[in-house]
């Protein structure tokens, strides 16, 4: 019995680690256009507030925004029907980023317009939300330097929280380039590379 649970387990290592290009090929389109979207979305907000007009365009260019993340992933995303997650690391990592995905839109959306957060701290909630995501797709991923970016997202949001300023949105966006962005060239050109 034990030596059948030992085969078990190496062959769902065996197939975690054949099934994670293509799920690191899969994901990191998604971490580059949500990366952007919200990037531009950050400097028109901070645009916005600095120059007075974010009253006027503030909430349809979020909802805008994050609409159009959201179609993408389930229509040309790793979301999409289709878009097989053909082991247990494959669902764990698609299940991962939704669950971070429905948070960091609840803290984005939900929780200010309630009042349980106020407009600096909403970086550094959802910093830290998305570190966990880099923290858990580090070790799917069997790649270190994934998991420390998890690291790096929790000292940003640490740092966020003691400097609640308007310039937290430009930060925010720089993390986001460094921590998001580029890291998902890197893992897209890898997995390209491996296949």
């Amino acid at each position: 019995m034990d030596q059948q649970k030992a085969l078990d387990d190496l062959t769902f290592i065996r197939q975690m680690m054949a099934d994670s290009q293509t799920i690191i090929r899969e994901r990191t389109l998604d971490f580059m256009v949500w990366g952007i979207l919200i990037t531009i979305g950050l400097l028109g907000t901070y645009f916005g507030i600095l120059f007075k007009f974010y009253r006027e365009i503030g909430m349809w260019m979020w909802i805008s925004i994050v609409a159009i993340g959201w179609i993408f992933a389930f229509t040309r995303g790793s979301f999409k029907k289709g878009h097989a997650a053909p082991t247990l690391a494959g669902k764990m990592m698609k299940g991962t980023w939704m669950a971070v995905g429905i948070a960091v839109t609840i803290f984005g959306f939900i929780a200010p317009w309630a009042d349980a957060i106020e407009g600096p701290f909403i970086s550094p909630v959802i910093a830290s939300t998305i570190a966990i995501a880099y923290y858990l797709s580090g070790i799917l991923y069997q790649k270190k330097w994934v998991t420390y970016l998890a690291f790096y997202w929790w000292a940003s949001a640490i740092g966020m929280f003691f400097f609640p300023r308007l310039e937290v949105l430009l930060f925010m966006a720089f993390l986001l380039i460094t921590g998001q962005i580029i890291p998902g060239i890197i893992l897209y050109r890898e997995a390209m590379k491996a296949e």
